[in-house]
C-alpha cells in the first residue's frame, strides 16, 4: 500500500493542490448560493456527484501515474 502523499509527487507545493482540491468540490454549490440566492441546501445525490467528480479531476491532475 503506498502512502497518502506518494502520488502527489508532482505538487510544486502542498497548499495549491489543498486549495484546487477545494474548489473543485465547493465552487458550484457556493457559487449557486452566494451568486444565484438559491439557499436551499443542494441534494445530497448532488453533493456526492460534486465530490465524485472533483476527486476524479484532481486525481487525473496529481494522482500517481498508472
Amino acid at each position: 500500500m503506498r502512502a497518502p502523499s506518494e502520488g502527489l509527487s508532482r505538487a510544486s507545493r502542498v497548499l495549491t493542490p489543498a486549495a484546487q482540491f477545494n474548489w473543485l468540490v465547493v465552487s458550484a454549490p457556493l457559487n449557486q448560493a452566494m451568486l444565484l440566492g438559491d439557499y436551499r441546501p443542494p441534494d445530497p445525490s448532488e453533493l456526492a456527484g460534486w465530490a465524485d467528480d472533483g476527486v476524479r479531476t484532481f486525481l487525473a491532475a496529481y494522482g500517481a501515474p498508472a
